[in-house]
Order: structure tokens, then C-alpha cells, then sequence
């Protein structure tokens, strides 16, 4: 079962128990959450008075869900708040009924609890803020969250700023197959204005790993439900199926930066000892179907070290960085003054089974966004995968194909396509361009090798590589992309 969907499977068993014996699912919660003994969530204590629905929250009353993949969050529980009469249907009529007079009824839910399963990944600070964004734009909308935010307004007076601490807030819950990650644990603050004044309001995300949940499933057998049979049973495999996959993920799968970056992450075309022993323990990941999980967790830390660096050097010279999305990519086209857009882009992917770590950086004036009829964006990518070191170029028609005297394939970058603005800016810079990419049978500075190989995807991507020496160690790997991105921020300011 837990092959067909590995994050959401453990967010399907959690709600499991949550039907089985809702006071054993809240006792995880409460410990995943970090409350204290015989602390419990605020609305816990409180009563729903929506009419048909009153009394404590909880499954039997009908005024509380567990919900899984709702607004692409992994588990969330959402409590019944209130209930509007309204003459008119709203978008969706899943929560509308009607009283004795006719007039629609829509019951409002607002969350009260988000988790976030990350089996094969680290979550990223843009990734946090934005999930808490998008649940705190459907709890304030709440009853007692309105009264709060009211008193707080009205005692601002004249500042430019709302304080706003709440009695009734959101609990954030990360549950991670690797818990080294920094920003977990951290505060989160969405940006929020009423009448041109920012609400200063924050929440904490709280990390906990496989081995908490392991352990708290421990007590789960002592509620009723889960004493005896096959709910039992059930329990009892997949706390061992989770102690594994932890145990694995913490002393197999978590890379040290001083050590050899292929014998870590790309063991094959090497022939000794070390190295067929690596490859035979992937052997057994693919033979266990465990192997994306692997594969993805190496590449997320290999990100999260870069970015860790690229912090240190880049924001001392204040050039801002964030995770890739064609969602950001848009936003920056809204921004007036060049130096508050954001250039450099680092981004994760994966591709014919292997992983992929990238920084983007973006050249072209203008950003338009993807997928229209306008071209694509003019950027250089330094890009890793397997034991490929790459540079590339992206543009529209990028890709300048020839052929030799024996009639093979020759490629170049065609610097015709560009913008007249671009051909103009280039011509004091091919040298500098020239020493990334071949430009009229230059060669490009690359770590480890000076004679790069070709390649090209369609004919807007075109790229060299070199192959990454067994004994580069990942420190260095990573010094090589900071290296690189370096150099294009200062030929490209």
C-alpha cells in the first residue's frame, strides 16, 4: 500500500486512527504538535454552537474533520466555526442548507491543525511561508479569530503596524524522514494589511521526525481499537516499516560534505571495492522500490547544503535567492525597480531515475511568463546530475546546428536570436560569456576538465559538461556551483 503513494499513505494512516479511536489520534497530534502534559488544543475546550451541530468538537458531533490532500495540504483538521444566511448560492454548495424560511445557510470551516508529510524531501523556507499564507487566508475568516483581530485593530491607534497575538492560532506540524534541516522550527509570518496597515502575527512550524510518530504509535496500542486483532496487527507493522525507513534514512542515506561526492551519490563506471558495494545497496533500494525516496533525499540535502552556501556568499553582496516556481517567476515581472527582482533561482528535480540540483540565473531584461507566446527567458543554469557538471543556455532558438565535412553534427549557441538590446550588451561580454560557454571555439572554465562535452534539448536548451572525478568530495562540488554563480553575478550586474 505504501508503494502507490509514499507521503500520502502515512497521511491515509493517520486519518485511519483518527477514525478508529479519535482520542488516540489526538494524543499524536498533541505530541507532534509539542504541547506540554495535559496541555490540549485551544478548541478542544471549546464549544460549537452552530445550531444542529452543538457541543464539544468532535468526530461524533459532526463538527470537526480530518481532511487529507484538502487545499494541498498532506492532513489538516478544520473545525465547523459558524453558520451565514445568505439569499444568494455560493461557488460551491457542498456546505449550503436551507431553514424553515428559505434562506441558504453556509456553514463556514476554517483550520485549526496543518501537517505536512515530507517522506521524500526537506521542506524550504518559501514553501513554509506559503503554506502558512494559504491557511491563514481561511482562518482569520473566523468568529472568534474577527473579535481578536478587531480588539487589535482598534488598540493600533495611529501605528502603521496591527499586533495581533491569538488565543485561537493554527498549529503547524512538519513530519520528516530527515530532521537536519535549519529552517525547521522556525517562525513563519504571512504578510497580511487591513486599510494599508501590516498585521504583525507569526506561526511556528514544529518538526518532528519518523522516530517521534514511531514512538508515539507505541501508546496508540493501549487505546481501545488497537488492543487486540487485526487493528493491532495493522499498528504494530507499520511502526516497524517506519523504524526502518528511519533507520535507514539516518545512518545510510545522510551525506557528509568532506567525502567523496560520487561514491556518495553517483557510484557507477567506478571500478573498486567501495564502490560496487554502493551500487549493490542501491541494487536493493530499486529491488525494495525504495529507491526515489533514496535518490530524492541525497539531491535534497545536496540542495540544501548549496543554499546553505550560497546564503554565506551571496546575501554579504545583497543578491537575493529563492527556490524555483513559475508562480515567483511571474511575480517578478511586477517589480519596477531592477534591484529588488530576484535573479538567482536554485531548484530540485528528478529525471530517468536520477536527481538534479540546480541555480538558475536569469539575464533577460524583461520577465514574461512561461508558456505564453512571448520568448523564453534568456538564463544560465550550472546544474548537477549523476556525475554530469553542467553549464547551460536557455533561450528560443538557442541551439545552432551544423554539420562537418563527414556529415556529423556540430553544435554552437546561436547568438542571432537574441534581442538587439541582449547583441548589443554581448559584445563586451562574449569574452566573459565565452569562459561558461563555447562562443566561436572558445573553451569554457570548468572545474576538473577543460574539454567539455555537447548536448542539447529542442532548441531552446543547449549545454556543455564535464564529468565529476571520483575524488571531488560534495564540499567541493558545491564550491564549484558557488564559484561559477560568482563569476555570472559579477560579468552580469
Amino acid at each position: 500500500m505504501s508503494l502507490g503513494s509514499k507521503e500520502l499513505f502515512h497521511s491515509n494512516f493517520l486519518h485511519w486512527i483518527s477514525i478508529v479511536n479519535w482520542d488516540a489520534f489526538l494524543q499524536i497530534m498533541h505530541d507532534l504538535a509539542g504541547l506540554e502534559k495535559d496541555e490540549v488544543f485551544w478548541w478542544e475546550e471549546t464549544n460549537c454552537d452552530v445550531e444542529g451541530y452543538k457541543g464539544k468538537y468532535c468526530p461524533d458531533n459532526n463538527n470537526i474533520e480530518v481532511r487529507r490532500e484538502y487545499n494541498h495540504f498532506d492532513l489538516s483538521i478544520y473545525i465547523l466555526d459558524s453558520e451565514k444566511k445568505s439569499k444568494k448560492k455560493s461557488q460551491t454548495e457542498e456546505n449550503e442548507k436551507f431553514d424553515s424560511e428559505g434562506n441558504i445557510l453556509t456553514r463556514k470551516w476554517i483550520p485549526v491543525l496543518i501537517l505536512e508529510n515530507k517522506m521524500k524531501s526537506l521542506p524550504y523556507e518559501e514553501q513554509l511561508e506559503r503554506y502558512t499564507k494559504d491557511a491563514f487566508d481561511e482562518w482569520r475568516t473566523g468568529k472568534n479569530q474577527d473579535v481578536e483581530f478587531k480588539d487589535a485593530k482598534n488598540k493600533c491607534g495611529t501605528e502603521k503596524s496591527i499586533a495581533w497575538n491569538t488565543n485561537y492560532g493554527i498549529n503547524f506540524i512538519l513530519l520528516s524522514l530527515i530532521d537536519n534541516n535549519s529552517e525547521l522550527g522556525k517562525e513563519v509570518k504571512p504578510i497580511f494589511y487591513y486599510y494599508n496597515k501590516s498585521v504583525d502575527i507569526s506561526f511556528k512550524w514544529i518538526h518532528k521526525s519518523y522516530d517521534d510518530l514511531k514512538n508515539n504509535l507505541e501508546r496508540t496500542l493501549h487505546y481501545e481499537g488497537f488492543k487486540e486483532g487485526l487493528n493491532k496487527s495493522i499498528v504494530e507493522d507499520y511502526h516497524k516499516f517506519i523504524k526502518a525507513l528511519y533507520n535507514l534514512a539516518s545512518n545510510c542515506w545522510e551525506i557528509d560534505l568532506d567525502k567523496s561526492y560520487r561514491y556518495q551519490i553517483f557510484p557507477w563506471d567506478i571500478n573498486d571495492k567501495d564502490a560496487k558495494a554502493k551500487r549493490n545497496e542501491i541494487e536493493k533500494y530499486k529491488k525494495l522500490r525504495i529507491h526515489d525516496i533514496h535518490e530524492k533525499l541525497l539531491y535534497d540535502q545536496l540542495l540544501s547544503m548549496l543554499e546553505q552556501e550560497l546564503k554565506q556568499v551571496l546575501n554579504n553582496k545583497n543578491r537575493p535567492f529563492c527556490r524555483y516556481s513559475k508562480e515567483l517567476i511571474q511575480a517578478q515581472k511586477d517589480k519596477i525597480d531592477e534591484l529588488e527582482r530576484t535573479r538567482l533561482f536554485t531548484n530540485l528535480s528528478y529525471a530517468h531515475g536520477v536527481g538534479i540540483f540546480e541555480v538558475q540565473y536569469i539575464l533577460s531584461k524583461d520577465f514574461k511568463p512561461i508558456g505564453t507566446n512571448d520568448k523564453e527567458l534568456f538564463k544560465l543554469i550550472i546544474q548537477v546530475q549523476g556525475d554530469r557538471y553542467c553549464h547551460m543556455v536557455v533561450y528560443d532558438n538557442i541551439v545552432k546546428e551544423e554539420k562537418d565535412i563527414n556529415g556529423k553534427k556540430l553544435l554552437s549557441v546561436n547568438l542571432d536570436v537574441l534581442t538587439p538590446a541582449w547583441k548589443d550588451n554581448l559584445k563586451d561580454k562574449q569574452d566573459t560569456l565565452a569562459q561558461y560557454i563555447s562562443i566561436k571555439n572558445s573553451k569554457p572554465t570548468f572545474p576538473w576538465a577543460t574539454v567539455a562535452n555537447w548536448g542539447q534539448y529542442g532548441d531552446n536548451l543547449i549545454y556543455q559538461y564535464v564529468k565529476i572525478p571520483p575524488s571531488a568530495t560534495i564540499q567541493e562540488v558545491i564550491d564549484a556551483i558557488v564559484n561559477d554563480i560568482n563569476k555570472i553575478t559579477e560579468w552580469f550586474k
